[in-house]
């Protein structure tokens, strides 16, 4: 059922965001699948879910890091986006089992792979390390991964972008969804998993570089 608070925030957010920010959103086809869906999208800024939740057409259910849930407020507006607590230090499986249960229910989970911001040449769009939870997710609940690359919004921290007249740019690309289905034989889970996270890799690699030659300006927000 769709979320009328996850609605009205993205109604405000998408508002302010068109007073102040200039997109540029590539090949948005890609992420318009039917049913379960992983969006998994790199992490340069602490606006990402945010802004991506604006951009996105569905209702996103994301995992967020347990420590936001230590602040009241902070709490209280995560339990009313419906997002999955997850502990990045210890053994999520609580968190992984209500990712999977909601991708089953032909619902949109959103996680970020790198577990946290990574910038610069530690972002997995250089082939810096990440977290494998996305695809034991995607292969459980036998939904399909979609790698979102955006860049910009590590920008967004300071005031001046949020200034009218449309100072901030964020760049956005769609990578072409990875189906685990494809994966499957005489392999083990484990398997599977190391295939499919090196195929996420490449995934997120190509869908920067695509950008890159579509909008050569995006380079300057990685530096």
């Amino acid at each position: 059922m769709y979320n009328i608070a996850y609605g009205l925030s993205r109604l405000l957010g998408r508002f302010i965001g068109f007073q102040c920010v200039r997109p540029v959103i590539l090949n948005t086809e890609r992420g318009r699948l039917p049913g379960g869906v992983i969006l998994a999208t790199n992490h340069l800024g602490n606006l990402d879910p945010f802004v991506m939740s604006c951009i996105y057409h569905r209702q996103v259910y994301w995992m967020a890091r347990i420590e936001f849930y230590r602040f009241f407020l902070f709490r209280w507006f995560l339990f009313l986006m419906n997002t999955i607590p997850v502990d990045r230090f210890g053994v999520p499986v609580k968190a992984i089992r209500s990712a999977i249960a909601r991708a089953r229910q032909d619902r949109v989970v959103g996680i970020y792979p790198e577990g946290g911001v990574a910038v610069a040449k530690v972002s997995m769009l250089f082939g810096g390390t990440f977290k494998r939870g996305a695809c034991t997710v995607a292969l459980r609940a036998g939904v399909p991964i979609v790698p979102v690359v955006m860049v910009g919004t590590q920008m967004m921290n300071a005031v001046k972008p949020w200034l009218p007249f449309r100072r901030a740019r964020v760049f956005v690309n769609y990578g072409h969804p990875i189906f685990p289905k494809s994966l499957h034989g005489r392999k083990t889970h484990r398997q599977m998993r190391i295939e499919l996270a090196d195929q996420l890799a490449i995934a997120f690699q190509a869908a920067y570089r695509e950008l890159e030659d579509a909008v050569p300006e995006c380079r300057n927000y990685m530096r």
